[in-house]
């Protein structure tokens, strides 16, 4: 009986120090990986770097480990459509790869991890004839989203 004892309470501490190093390992594996992606962009940079003169409106939506996405809405009053392309051109020129262009809509990637979505303005007119004021439409929306493990599109 005695034997069956030390048998068990040998099992259970092979079984601890399997567990032990078994998390160990993994833990080591997930820092890794980490520490191996890019490094988020502060949003609130981008927001400085490129838009600050045309007083936008910032809102960040998510933050958390591994996940970050903010807006950033700027009047159409605000912003030219020719100030916009050079701002677009500078993007490219710090690293930003589009990746689409549709006309009114654009994408930018930064590594795998980060994209910008840009929508221009829209003119909105009732049957009369009449413009629709409205702020969603009426600017220019900038959309931020940064994921650690990549993002779809900018593979």
């Amino acid at each position: 009986m005695k034997n069956n004892q030390i048998k068990f309470s040998d099992m259970i501490i092979f079984l601890i120090l399997f567990i032990f190093v078994l998390s160990t390992f993994y833990s080591g594996r997930l820092n890794k990986s980490y520490s191996n992606s890019p490094e988020i962009i502060n949003f609130r940079e981008i927001k400085n770097k490129y838009f600050i003169q045309y007083s936008p409106e910032f809102t960040p939506s998510l933050i958390r480990p591994g996940n970050a996405s903010a807006s950033i809405r700027i009047h159409r009053d605000n912003l030219s459509s020719e100030e916009m392309t050079r701002i677009q051109q500078q993007l490219v020129s710090d690293g930003w790869r589009r990746i689409k262009d549709e006309g009114r809509y654009f994408q930018y990637c930064l590594n795998k991890t980060q994209i910008l979505n840009i929508g221009s303005p829209v003119t909105l007119k009732k049957r009369s004839g009449e413009i629709i004021e409205n702020d969603k439409v009426n600017s220019w929306i900038i959309s931020l989203y940064y994921n650690d493990n990549g993002v779809n599109s900018c593979y």
